[in-house]
């Protein structure tokens, strides 16, 4: 897991694992979930390629906490 922090009010790009550390791969899928911070995070963007990136925005007053993961697969 990879946490990320999402500061109060702040939309950020957050990417997962890079799947060319694993060689000929790329990231098709993946996804995110919040493990900490009272407002529910918004996902706006996804995106595939050497990791999976999104796009997310923090409507809460305090900090959030996100992990990305990456679905790799061989090119």
């Amino acid at each position: 897991m990879n946490p990320q922090t999402i500061p109060a009010g702040s939309t950020v790009t957050l990417q997962g694992g890079d799947c060319t550390t694993l060689g000929s791969f790329v990231a098709v899928s993946g996804g995110e979930n919040q493990v900490a911070g009272s407002g529910e995070v918004q996902t706006l963007t996804s995106t595939p390629g050497d990791a999976w990136t999104i796009s997310v925005h923090n409507p809460g007053v305090d900090a959030a906490t996100v992990n990305v993961t990456s679905v790799c697969q061989p090119v």
